[in-house]
């Protein structure tokens, strides 16, 4: 894929794939915004598998088999990523530190996982970009006051289909 200097987008939904590892044909790609992974089964996603794809906005990875996402972590500091796509994998965890990594997030779509809380972060971790985050269909039973209390961005908050008791 090096000579494809001009892709834009690459869509790899529908097939067989089960780890997403570092592909040097698509990491020094410097047009490309938008990666489809959907529909894959994926388990696992290398931490070198980020490197390079500052550029890329939009990354698809729902309905795979996920069940960590601590590869996220991984991105690059200057990432222009602003819409994750997670739902309908089995995710449990979303860890800390990824909102803090992730600072142009404006969508994140983790539903229909099994997340059964929520990060207790405050200060600055929490990204101020984040205008869409839908965690419905999850296993949630709290939502901790400070996670919502740092996310002033937020316009759009789903939660629906859980099971928060307070």
């Amino acid at each position: 894929l090096d000579h494809l200097n001009k892709l834009n987008m690459l869509d790899l939904s529908n097939n067989e794939i089960s780890e997403w590892v570092s592909n040097t044909s698509i990491q020094h790609n410097n047009s490309l915004t938008e990666v489809i992974l959907s529909d894959n089964q994926i388990v696992t996603i290398k931490a070198e598998a980020f490197t390079n794809l500052e550029l890329v906005e939009k990354l698809d990875l729902s309905k795979n088999k996920l069940t960590d996402i601590a590869a996220f972590v991984s991105f690059p500091v200057n990432s222009k990523l602003k819409e994750l796509h997670l739902q309908s994998n089995l995710i449990t965890l979303i860890p800390e530190i990824i909102f803090g990594k992730l600072p142009n997030l404006e969508l994140f779509n983790v539903f229909s996982n099994k997340i059964t809380s929520l990060p207790g972060q405050s200060g600055a971790s929490i990204n101020n970009s984040l205008k869409t985050l839908d965690l419905h269909d999850n296993l949630i039973t709290t939502f901790p006051s400070a996670f919502l209390y740092e996310l002033q961005t937020l316009e759009t908050l789903d939660l629906h289909k859980n099971a928060i008791t307070d």
